[in-house]
């Protein structure tokens, strides 16, 4: 074959391979902005590249005319310029190989002289030239000129008055960079609490304790410009006293398209206390158990009282109940809300208590103008815990609506006892043994239990063939007696096992006609029920038997041997015909035995009855022939 022809085809496939590998060496969007002083890095990758692949890189700033200064190399020492060598030997100037294609410029306090075009190059190990083999991308570093002036227009004020809180901001670089503002509150030693944060592009968002007071109008924004920016808390409230704080913060964007947000520099300043005198509305509340439960399912009533009540005129109150699996002196514990009555009356069920509250479990009610109940009829062992109440007074605005006016909460109030665990037991005792094939077995089962509020019990028979082996259901009695059949499927000995309650807390259960596949161990299986408030059936404890066995010697088939006569009343000197029917109810210990029996009819006739009042003894002689 001609040699040339033969290098044909490597040379197509080099071009191919050519054609669609291009090196791609990428940095990020631009422009990357710092603020001086900060540690800075900037990435930069390679792929779709030939060769080795672990890659070398060397950053250079570009200078004025396309002049280049070299900066740092991965693989060649001396590229570093004089200028900034002592940079790059302190460490102040480095670099990071994050893999074989991926590498960081790194500054560890990056200058305002820094700010440049920087680029990225890659060594080519390419057997073609194809694609880019160096990206550039701008860093501006900026001062640290983010300056924060709070004010507070009035720092004591009355209830009911507006709380005007001020923070002014000065920055010296606006090109690329964002700003946001936030006021915070901090209540007594409670954590910071974020009222409301505007920004960095123009967007509200407001703390969670906040949202519907801003939705109602009672927190307004004062946009004025010039670096002024104002939160109003109008109607202010007792619970509004506390310091108050305004931060500032400078943003950048980035990310493919500038998606995504990276803060650059944060202030915060300390705006003052402000402290809220409350009105003339001198009110106390009292929680008190006029009813504490002792164990589980007994009822709770919780009584909470409005005392020294003054100047309510033509206010209204409410109430909300909450609950803490913890006790009051716990800082960290959570409260949930049970239910509230809001200034109408109307009940507002929360979200873990609504299905006892429909069902009448829980109540909420309003006594008398002054007193409100909480209600359990049946308190169950995870309502234990510390509850509480917070009245509120609500006054008439001038728009026909309802305005709080203040909000007082109660002392906690401890719900608990000693839970006693139901415990149940069950003894079972042979009543009749199965001493032969078709005989009949009975077991009696007697119930103990404590701790058990007007309980239910069923009973299930179970049968193991070998002890502790698989074990199949027999029969049930259910709580509300109703009998059933589970896994006793023979349809010729249905009606060969009975299950009765013969007493208050004693089941028997029959076994009719024993067969040699009825040898094995019984058992009961009870449960015991308590009913809940909507009176339905709720599973308590369950427990399970000893074991009792039935065991019998089988010794040669077993008969049943039963009379018939057509004739029920007959008179003296009348013939007298009986039919004598024999049935086999066990042929043989082995199952799999080919012997096989006859069955044959006997009659018996009596002629010249002569004295009717005389009873008639027949001996039968049976006989059995294998056929």
């Amino acid at each position: 074959m001609d040699k040339g022809a033969g290098l044909r085809p490597v040379i197509l496939f080099i071009a191919l391979v050519s054609f669609c590998e291009a090196r791609v060496v990428k940095v990020p969007g631009g422009p990357l902005v710092h603020v001086e002083g900060q540690a800075i890095s900037i990435r930069c990758d390679v792929s779709d590249y030939e060769g080795p692949r672990d890659q070398d890189f060397e950053w250079s700033l570009i200078l004025a005319g396309d002049k280049t200064l070299s900066l740092i190399s991965t693989f060649d020492s001396n590229f570093v310029d004089s200028s900034v060598r002592d940079r790059v030997n302190s460490g102040d100037i480095s670099y990071s190989k994050l893999g074989d294609a991926v590498v960081e410029l790194k500054f560890k306090k990056v200058r305002a002289t820094d700010s440049g075009v920087y680029r990225c190059s890659t060594p080519s190990t390419d057997s073609v030239i194809s694609g880019n083999y160096h990206a550039d991308v701008e860093l501006k570093v900026i001062g640290d000129s983010l300056k924060v002036a709070p004010a507070i227009s009035k720092s004591a004020v009355t209830e009911g008055e507006s709380v005007e809180l001020h923070c002014t901001t000065t920055r010296g670089f606006t090109e690329h960079t964002f700003l946001s503002v936030t006021w915070s509150v901090r209540k007594g030693s409670s954590p910071l609490e974020e009222i409301l944060t505007f920004g960095p592009d123009d967007k509200i968002k407001v703390g969670r304790n906040y949202t519907q007071r801003y939705t109602d109008g009672g927190i307004q924004l004062d946009l004025r410009g010039g670096g002024f920016y104002g939160l109003v808390l109008k109607r202010s409230l007792p619970s509004d006293q506390g310091e108050y704080v305004c931060m500032a913060q400078e943003w950048v964007r980035q990310g493919e398209e500038g998606k995504n947000w990276r803060k650059i520099l944060e202030k915060s300043e300390e705006m003052g206390k402000v402290v809220v005198t409350p009105t003339d509305l001198q009110f106390k509340v009292t929680l008190t158990a006029s009813v504490n439960p002792q164990s589980t399912s007994e009822p709770t009533e919780l009584r909470c009282e409005v005392v020294d009540l003054l100047h309510l005129q033509d206010g209204r109150l409410g109430v909300t109940w909450s609950y803490s699996t913890n006790t009051p002196g716990d800082v960290s514990q959570k409260k949930v809300t049970i239910a509230s009555l809001n200034e109408q009356g109307a009940l507002i069920a929360g979200t873990e208590y609504q299905q006892r509250l429909d069902s009448g479990e829980i109540t909420v009610t309003r006594k008398e103008s002054n007193v409100f109940v909480l209600r359990m009829l049946q308190t169950r062992d995870a309502d234990m815990g510390s509850y509480s109440c917070a009245v509120t007074a609500w006054k008439p605005t001038q728009k026909s609506g309802w305005e709080k006016a203040k909000e007082v909460q109660s002392t906690p109030v401890i719900v608990q006892w000693t839970p006693k665990i139901p415990v149940l037991q069950v003894v079972a005792h042979r009543v009749r043994e199965a001493s032969t094939g078709g005989s009949t077995f009975e077991m009696s089962c007697r119930v103990t239990g404590q701790n058990l509020k007007n309980p239910g019990y069923s009973v299930l028979i179970r049968f193991e063939e070998t002890l502790g082996g698989k074990s199949r259901k027999v029969l049930s009695l259910s709580q509300d007696s109703v009998l059933q059949l589970e896994e006793w499927s023979e349809p010729s000995r249905i009606d060969s096992v009975v299950l009765e309650k013969t007493g208050q807390l004693e089941y028997r259960f029959r076994l009719y006609g024993a067969q040699v596949t009825d040898r094995g161990f019984y058992y009961c299986d009870v449960t015991a029920w308590t009913r809940d408030q909507s009176q339905d059936w709720i599973k308590a404890v369950s427990a399970e038997s000893n074991k009792i066995e039935i065991a019998f010697v089988h010794t040669g088939p077993v008969f049943n041997i039963s009379i018939h006569s057509e004739a029920n009343n007959v008179l003296p000197g009348d013939t007298v015909q009986m039919k004598c029917i024999i049935s086999i109810l066990d042929a043989s210990p082995n199952t799999d035995s080919d012997d096989k029996f006859e069955i044959s009819e006997a009659s018996v006739t009596i002629s010249a009855v002569r004295d009717y009042r005389k009873p008639i003894f027949i001996t039968l002689v049976s006989s059995l022939s294998d056929v």
